[in-house]
């Protein structure tokens, strides 16, 4: 039983992209922990910048005597000289944890990515195999040859963005607004003032660039169609001489779908600057 694209919502497309997670929820867990300890690692380090910074500058200008040297500060007993080593041995460890926890997380990242594509396609070639004619009646070849390829990975990279991005994203808008919380309040609301609007913005994108995607993807489809139809044909087309159709064909076609592609990355083009901003 097959369902008509008609008939699916995103609800539904959800459920099922997600239910590919279940297989890999141990690396899910591993990764989304690791990105836990990397957000941390990362908060504290910025934190301990700081602190560096700002003892560097209370030692430049008030707590140096003239005739102290470099040397003194890295080797010397002097109270201020001992602080100043502590927080850059601490800065130095939180950057060493931070390297370490940065090469786990990107391990874990792509067993977890890999493993998730490999059981997504196991399960739509088994589906490819058991559903009936009405369906490949109604699916092209280059259809469900885009499909089995192309965009099984753009669904490998949308369920990790949603969740480990989402996470991310998640965990450095509270990390961050505590640590400015515990350095000015007024700074921290402030800091939260565009939240509303960035909210509002991802809303409105993500309904507009569903169509442009989709645009995308079926003249990704038609060129393979035209590629797959050709190969299987050129039999055909090489009796009755029609190569310069078929040529001008797929130029066309391959027209269509760069116009299509270039709108969609003029659309993200448009929505990156003003989310990072």
């Amino acid at each position: 039983m097959w369902r008509d694209v008609s008939e699916i919502d995103n609800r539904y497309l959800l459920r099922w992209m997600f239910g590919f997670l279940r297989p890999v929820k141990k690396l899910m867990l591993l990764a989304c922990a690791y990105l836990m300890l990397w957000t941390a690692a990362d908060i504290l380090t910025v934190r301990q910048t700081a602190a560096a910074v700002n003892w560097i500058r209370d030692i430049a200008f008030s707590r140096v005597p003239p005739e102290t040297g470099f040397r003194a500060w890295i080797s010397g007993s002097a109270p201020e000289a001992a602080a100043l080593r502590h927080v850059i041995l601490v800065l130095g460890g939180c950057t060493l944890v931070l390297c370490v926890v940065t090469y786990l997380r990107e391990v874990t990242n792509t067993r977890m990515s890999m493993q998730g594509v490999f059981f997504i396609r196991e399960a739509v070639y088994d589906k490819l195999q058991r559903v009936g004619f009405r369906f490949h009646d109604a699916m092209s070849t280059g259809e469900l040859i885009n499909r089995s390829l192309t965009d099984l990975q753009n669904v490998r990279q949308f369920i990790n963005s949603s969740v480990l991005i989402s996470l991310e994203i998640l965990l450095y808008v509270v990390g961050y607004t505590t640590l400015l919380m515990t350095r000015s309040p007024w700074v921290a609301g402030l800091a939260l003032m565009p939240v509303p609007i960035w909210t509002w913005y991802i809303l409105r994108f993500s309904r507009a660039i569903q169509p442009a995607i989709r645009a995308a993807m079926e003249a990704g489809d038609s060129n393979i169609s035209l590629i797959t139809e050709n190969i299987a044909g050129v039999h055909v087309v090489k009796a009755f001489a029609t190569e310069p159709y078929e040529i001008r064909k797929y130029e066309r076609n391959c027209d269509r779908f760069f116009a299509r592609v270039m709108r969609r990355i003029r659309m993200y083009a448009n929505f990156t600057p003003i989310i990072r901003s």
